[in-house]
Formats: C-alpha cells, sequence, structure tokens
C-alpha cells in the first residue's frame, strides 16, 4: 500500500508572486512554482507535518498553522516557529487570517488568539465566545473578525462578539470555512451548504 494514500489536501493558498502553496496532513507544505513542486517539512525546519492553515501577510511572510506544532513564520527562506511557550493558546492551530491593522487572528481547538505587536491575546467565553473551539476565521475589508465555530458564526466588531445560528438564517450552527468576495460579502461554507451573508439579511 502507497504510505501516503491516506494523505488529504487541508489548505491551499495563492501568494503575490503567483506560486501556489499547499499542505497536507501528512507530508507538510508544498509549494508550486513554474510547474515545478518543492517541499517543505519536518526536515526542513517546519515544526509539524501536517499544515492546517496558511495566509500571506502584507509584508510577504507566509505564516503556517499546523495541528501540533503551533505557528510558523516563513519569510524568505528562514522559519520561525511560535507555541504555548511564546503565548499561544495552543498549539493545534486550525485557521489564520489578517486584518487590516495587521493582526494575525488565529483559530486554535481551545480558544481564538490575536497577535499584535509581538503579543498574543486570547479570547474564549468570559469574552462572548461561547464556543471556543474556533473552525475558521476570517478578517474583513471592514476591519471586523468573523469566527466560525461549532456553535455557530461569531462576528467580533468593536470589542464585542455576536453570534449567529440556526435562528439566523444558518442551515445550522457548524460554520467550517469562511470567504470575502469582491463585492465585499461573507460567503459561509456549511458541510454541503453555501450561504451568502450581505448585510442586513441572509441570501442562501
Amino acid at each position: 500500500m502507497n504510505k501516503y494514500s491516506n494523505e488529504g489536501v487541508f489548505s491551499i493558498n495563492q501568494d503575490r508572486e503567483g506560486s501556489l502553496w499547499i499542505g497536507s496532513n501528512l507530508t507538510g507544505l508544498r509549494r508550486l512554482k513554474d510547474g515545478k513542486f518543492e517541499r517543505l517539512s519536518i526536515e526542513e525546519g517546519l515544526s509539524d507535518k501536517f499544515v492546517s492553515a496558511i495566509v500571506e501577510d502584507r509584508e510577504g511572510s507566509l505564516w503556517i498553522g499546523t495541528d501540533n506544532g503551533g505557528l510558523n513564520r516563513l519569510k524568505d527562506t528562514e522559519l520561525t516557529r511560535y507555541t504555548t511557550k511564546d503565548g499561544l493558546s495552543n498549539d493545534d492551530v486550525t485557521c489564520v487570517s489578517e486584518d487590516l491593522e495587521a493582526n494575525l487572528w488565529i483559530g486554535t481547538t481551545n480558544l481564538l488568539n490575536r497577535s499584535k505587536g509581538g503579543k498574543f491575546f486570547t479570547y474564549g467565553r468570559e469574552d462572548g465566545l461561547k464556543d471556543p473551539l474556533v473552525k475558521s476565521v476570517y478578517a474583513d475589508r471592514e476591519g471586523n473578525a468573523w469566527i466560525g465555530t461549532n456553535g455557530g458564526l461569531y462576528l467580533y466588531k468593536d470589542g464585542k462578539f455576536t453570534l449567529f445560528t440556526a435562528k439566523d438564517g444558518l442551515a445550522h450552527n457548524f460554520v467550517r470555512a469562511l470567504h470575502e468576495d469582491r463585492q465585499g460579502s461573507l460567503w459561509i461554507i456549511q458541510g454541503g451548504k453555501i450561504h451568502n451573508l450581505h448585510h442586513p439579511r441572509w441570501i442562501v
């Protein structure tokens, strides 16, 4: 049996140079550039072989979330690792997004994190995030953060969390992924169903 027969793609991102970065659950990160694949995994310094999230920031650094190795920053060819030792709430990173102020929003399996000025700040139940197992996060063009969880969709705006659930028009409360289109509408992926959130109502 092929030892990679259970390999799957769990994250993908295209950088400003047109290279395609692909994260898998078994072999780390691959970059497709000029028709050729390059590999970046544990042997090259990546903290874990399971890459769960990839995002490029405004400075051109690539942020790589992993299943059990925290967060990696790839700048040029240099890798820097951030874990619970640096203030991250959990080394199981599920998603990453950059906001208008260059803060990173980082979802983990136990709390939402925000990285600002080299420090990590966490958000959980006491802050209004009732389901702190974050499945997806997206910082929109208005400076708000949208957080997908098993318990619904949260909007973080002006320092407060607002929860949207099936009662507000979602198919159910599990939110798998989020994306904003060019018109500023938020697309919500929910396990076989896709919603479009365009203020002030849901469009299915």
